[in-house]
């Protein structure tokens, strides 16, 4: 289980470099696409990597092949990007209620 801050600044899912390495430990699959780029946050810039995820779950449902941006350096939270929601056929979120509900 990895905890994600939902992020609407952030345009795909990022993952924090102590995060990324307990995940490498568990065997999370994964392909290297060689790609490094700068993210840009609140705190600045940050040196990352592009990897696809082969599989992640979210509650109930499984999504393959996700692109997710790996931090290089620091101890950055791990954020859900909002171009994850495209992978959904609808999304529902309630700020009032503080719900994020996505359909697949």
């Amino acid at each position: 289980d990895t905890d994600f801050i939902f992020d609407t600044g952030a345009e795909i899912l990022s993952i924090g470099l102590k995060e990324w390495r307990r995940l490498i430990r568990a065997g999370i699959k994964y392909t290297d696409l060689n790609q490094e780029h700068k993210a840009t946050g609140i705190g600045g810039d940050i040196e990352a990597k592009l990897v696809i995820l082969k599989e992640i779950k979210i509650g109930e449902y499984t999504i393959q092949n996700v692109i997710a941006s790996i931090d290089q350096e620091g101890d950055n939270p791990s954020l859900f990007g909002i171009s994850l929601f495209t992978k959904f056929q609808n999304v529902k979120w309630e700020m009032d209620k503080n719900t994020l509900k996505l359909y697949k």
